[in-house]
């Protein structure tokens, strides 16, 4: 049991050694920086601009020539809200995963509150630094909120409350992000730890569809983050399932533009459309896993 409630030690099993690239457990020399920066609103805006300066001087997003302001150190208002957008999605999915899998695999989970967590701020945020200890919690996966209460009733809510505030980005965008990264999430390690697969449905049907939040009392700000839309392409599943709104990817200039549940996709010329399948056909050949776009995790290497 003791070996159990060490997450070092849960990482060290071979089917996990992805997950090793998430966090860290020691200091690694690498500047990091608390997760109660979000709760500082100037210090956080002034971090995001630093780390949506590094991805473009590094080209890990491409955008065009009119949507960088004339300052080299500072992106337009525009792509900001673009940028702050996928820093929830990789943030999101970076925690969703670390605190998923000890839940399901040993009934425990890491301490992830802001007072505990710390981040590496180069650009999209890919690495936490936590400690080793697990809590463990009730073997139940239909009552979520001792696993994942801290996650999706603390950091999530600052999380959003920070984006909104530092880039302007609406909310609602914010909300719908952490939904479909749980769902998408759960969905990878169903597949993923294929005994654990019910359990891991089960979790996430209980955090996306449950009327109230894990509080008991507030609106689940993560319910009915998705619709359907039919007649959108002859490769597109029928009728497809989409977003409720729309993450604003399609502001970076690369190669997947939309994701696999963006809800405008409908509403784009024939050609472009048959572009984007197209594409996903192809890669859906040549990988094992799914695509929503390019993300790091590689449990699951869609973010939609």
């Amino acid at each position: 049991m003791a070996t159990a409630l060490n997450f070092e030690a849960l990482l060290a099993r071979p089917a996990l050694a992805e997950l090793r690239d998430y966090c860290a457990f020691d200091d690694d020399g690498q500047r990091r920086v608390p997760g109660s920066i979000l709760l500082d609103p100037a210090a956080f805006a002034l971090e995001l601009q630093r780390c949506a300066a590094r991805d473009r001087q590094a080209g890990v997003r491409v955008v065009g020539d009119a949507s960088i302001d004339n300052d080299a150190a500072r992106v337009s208002p525009a792509m900001m809200r673009a940028y702050a957008s996928e820093w929830s999605i990789y943030l999101a999915g970076t925690l969703l995963y670390l605190v998923a899998v000890p839940a399901l695999l040993v009934n425990a989970v890491p301490d992830l509150s802001l007072a505990n967590l710390s981040f590496v701020p180069q650009g999209y945020p890919k690495s936490v630094r936590l400690a080793r200890e697990l809590k463990p919690v009730t073997a139940d996966p239909a009552d979520p909120a001792e696993r994942y209460g801290v996650l999706l009733g603390e950091v999530f809510p600052a999380l959003v409350t920070a984006l909104q505030r530092t880039s302007g980005i609406a909310a609602d965008i914010l909300w719908v992000n952490l939904a479909t990264r749980i769902d998408t999430v759960f969905v990878a390690l169903a597949g993923h730890l294929p005994s654990h697969a019910q359990a891991a449905l089960a979790q996430r049907d209980a955090l996306l569809c449950a009327p109230l939040a894990l509080d008991g009392v507030s609106p689940n700000p993560y319910r009915q983050a998705f619709r359907f839309q039919h007649d959108v392409h002859p490769l597109a599943p029928e009728p497809l399932r989409v977003r409720r709104n729309c993450c604003l990817r399609y502001a970076f200039d690369d190669h997947y533009k939309y994701c696999t549940t963006c809800p405008l996709l409908r509403k784009l010329p024939m050609v472009e459309r048959d572009a984007h399948f197209e594409r996903l056909a192809a890669y859906e050949r040549d990988h094992d896993h799914d695509h929503g776009h390019d993300h790091d995790h590689r449990h699951d290497s869609r973010h939609e």
